[in-house]
């Protein structure tokens, strides 16, 4: 009931709309493991690690691409990166699908992004959710977009042409790989 109210005063606008902290209600109401604190401190990990990329990188923090292929770089690479603040290197893994129940039919955690954050591995459900929350940090323009038991990130390149990120994989998708996917 409280993740609901929360939802729903988000929804109504009474409360700012949180899209890390509704994912994070959302799964809370199924797995107690994990506190906010504990999610969000998962979550701006994340955050810090993307920024020093970015600053290593010598990237535009104002360019819609860069921030899309520093947050791309950073969950489908390996990245080794420097954080001031905490005067140590940080070395990040690419995470990876997991296909061991991805679907969650016996275990519904399985396509949580906590899931994921905790241990490096999700599906096509929490691969996008997660980078669309670290988009939506950055003020990326991504947007998740879905197909029939399956989902990937879409945006605008330079151009104004749509790309596709498929995060199973991961890699660059050209629309017409859903149609002859299956998906």
């Amino acid at each position: 009931v409280k993740a609901y109210n929360e939802i729903e005063s988000m929804l109504s606008r009474t409360q700012k709309i949180d899209f890390v902290r509704a994912t994070w209600l959302v799964e809370s109401a199924h797995d107690q493991s994990l506190t906010w604190d504990e999610f969000n401190g998962l979550f701006q990990n994340g955050v810090e690690v993307i920024s020093a990329l970015m600053v290593q990188d010598k990237v535009d923090p104002n360019d819609n691409l860069s921030k899309i292929m520093a947050i791309y770089k950073y969950m489908a690479d390996t990245t080794k990166i420097f954080i001031k603040a905490k005067e140590k290197t940080i070395v990040t893994k690419p995470m990876v699908y997991d296909y061991e129940d991805y679907g969650g039919k016996h275990d519904i955690t399985k396509v949580f992004v906590s899931k994921l954050m905790r241990t490096g591995s999700g599906q096509c459900m929490s691969l996008p959710m997660l980078y669309y929350l670290y988009a939506k940090a950055f003020g990326a323009d991504a947007y998740v977009a879905f197909a029939p038991q399956h989902t990937y990130i879409t945006f605008q390149d330079k151009k104004g042409i749509w790309q596709n990120i498929e995060l199973t994989a991961p890699m660059f998708i050209a629309s017409d790989f859903h149609w002859g996917s299956g998906f």
